[in-house]
């Protein structure tokens, strides 16, 4: 397994957003292709357990005094736990009918897309909150604001190269033993920091590269509207936390039984991701990297 540089470069933007080069055939992917890559990062929840749904909390903006109904889901199991310890304290009644489940962020996702339909219920999905606080570190570096900053973070192993971010592909095991190329998005900064320190130490070729941010919606956004090969290559990886646990909580909606109907929880689109299945984070275990050129235009 090595990594390589992916076959096409990506100009330096805010939040080292992709700005991916003019291609001859530009597809958007479909609904189910973009829900597939979701599909394999877990999401924690908070449902309850009389209605079979997800608890929605009314928040209230400090400035506008706007209140908003609001369903979470949690990147981080732990940050879903203390949730449901503050819900213990503010309204026992209802934390004794709650508990956490997982689903995906397939799930999430298309929670949001319909809800953007009649906007009875916004969807919240929550970033780990160390992931926050290395995205803002990586934003001063960058010399951007980052109270300026909203998403999710996603890490990625990267080098510049002619002022242009070029992410670092992993080869790993295809079907019938070929090997394929993977780009993957991190979700946890400690796990793709210390892939990355550990790939340096076997392939003095990537000694320069470093760790890069974009977004979850920025990633969304290029699924969404380029059918290339990096867009087919990207793999999101899961932090290594929620991977340990996943398999503790009930899954939501559980097997065999359908979403709740719009307007009163999150509804799924067609592909109906009904559970988390996540896939390992891939090992770091490089050798050099093949030199590669961007693609032609």
């Amino acid at each position: 397994m090595k990594y390589t540089h992916s076959l096409r470069l990506i100009a330096l933007g805010i939040l080292g957003s992709f700005v991916i080069a003019p291609h001859s055939m530009v597809m958007a992917m479909t609904k189910q292709q973009v829900l597939q890559k979701l599909s394999a990062v877990p999401v924690f929840s908070i449902i309850s357990k009389d209605t079979q749904q997800p608890l929605v909390v009314t928040a209230t903006d400090g400035k506008t005094k706007k209140s908003a109904n609001i369903v979470n889901f949690f990147l981080n199991p732990d940050e879903a736990k203390k949730f449901m310890e503050r819900l213990q304290t503010d309204n026992k009644d209802v934390a004794n009918k709650s508990e956490v489940r997982v689903s995906s962020l397939a799930l999430a996702y298309a929670a949001f897309q319909e809800q953007q339909k009649d906007k009875k219920v916004e969807i919240a999905v929550l970033p780990d909150a160390n992931s926050l606080k290395q995205a803002s570190e990586i934003l001063k570096k960058n010399k951007q604001d980052p109270s300026k900053f909203s998403g999710i973070p996603l890490f990625f192993p990267a080098q510049k190269k002619d002022n242009k971010i070029a992410p670092l592909s992993l080869q790993v095991p295809g079907e019938k033993g070929a090997k394929q190329s993977i780009t993957p998005m991190y979700l946890s900064y400690d796990l793709v920091s210390q892939q990355l320190e550990d790939a340096k130490k076997k392939s003095p070729e990537i000694k320069d590269a470093y760790v890069e941010m974009t977004t979850l919606g920025q990633l969304v956004d290029i699924l969404e509207k380029n059918d290339d090969s990096l867009s087919q290559s990207i793999q999101l990886v899961p932090s290594a936390e929620s991977l340990k646990v996943v398999s503790s909580y009930k899954a939501y909606p559980e097997p065999g039984k359908p979403a709740p109907k719009s307007g009163e929880a999150p509804k799924p689109e067609p592909a109906k991701p009904e559970a988390a299945k996540p896939t390992a984070a891939p090992p770091a275990t490089p050798t050099p990297p093949a030199a590669s050129e961007a693609p032609k235009k």
